[in-house]
């Protein structure tokens, strides 16, 4: 009984495992089918109107305005976009910084610039990235945050000495127009690959990398509960055998 218990909860919950590795594959799967369904639409105008995230996500933006570099946040621990040349796995940072669209409200919409590697001996001292102090018209997608990672020590914008560049793990918007008050639009601007020449990477992977992960882990976590179903019945057959030829042997005597 504690062998078939146990290989009913082992087959369980790696069935389980399994099911929802193939359920992120899906969404992967849909998600990227969505955001080129999204590309064949216009492109939105970011100053047309106060945008929510339900009438643009996803979809192709473009905005004018001029950027604000002194409050820009770096995000750290960001691996480089794939369809560049390999970095043997380098780390680095994504560029946020705030955009003053040329609007008569004035609102700040978020871009993410693009990705730059990090410094590996000073993890502190930051790249050089042009940043064009007239007013810019960029392209891109609209996506409710930047990428996210687990954030193990949040460092309080107080604790920062005056003048030090901001380096965070992820970007709230919701506590950065608090902070600011001002007149912030609810998502980001994923600026898109443009020849600008301000030392930044923009060849960003396709949503759909990293399916055939999922089908991997999937198939790992259905052949570990196929395995244990296996190992539970050829035991309980040799325990069998072995019991067939005890009760034969007591016959025969």
């Amino acid at each position: 009984m504690v062998a078939t218990a146990a290989m009913l909860f082992v087959v369980t919950l790696a069935c389980a495992l399994g099911v929802w590795q193939m359920q992120r594959a899906a969404q992967k799967n849909q998600l990227a089918s969505d955001l080129q369904l999204q590309e064949q639409l216009p492109v939105l105008d970011a100053s047309t109107k106060n945008w929510t995230l339900a009438e643009v996500n996803h979809r192709r933006m473009r905005a004018l305005g001029r950027y604000l570099p002194d409050q820009a946040i770096w995000l750290d621990n960001r691996p480089r976009p794939n369809g560049t040349q390999s970095a043997n796995g380098q780390s680095g940072f994504y560029l946020m910084m705030p955009m003053r669209l040329e609007s008569g409200q004035h609102n700040i919409i978020w871009i993410n610039r693009g990705w730059v590697p990090r410094n590996a001996a000073e993890r502190t001292q930051l790249p050089q990235v042009q940043t064009t102090p007239e007013s810019i018209e960029i392209e891109g997608t609209v996506f409710p945050y930047a990428d996210r990672v687990l954030d193990l020590a949040t460092q309080p914008e107080a604790a920062l000495p005056k003048g030090q560049a901001r380096i965070q793990q992820n970007l709230d918007l919701a506590a950065l127009q608090a902070e600011h008050q001002w007149s912030q639009l609810p998502f980001i601007l994923r600026q898109a690959e443009q020849a600008q020449n301000d030392g930044l990477v923009r060849a960003w992977a396709p949503q759909a990398v990293g399916v055939e992960r999922h089908y991997a882990y999937a198939f790992q976590w259905f052949a570990l509960a196929l395995c244990a179903f296996l190992f539970w019945m050829i035991h309980g057959l040799i325990q069998q055998r072995q019991l067939s030829k005890i009760h034969k042997g007591h016959r025969e005597r």
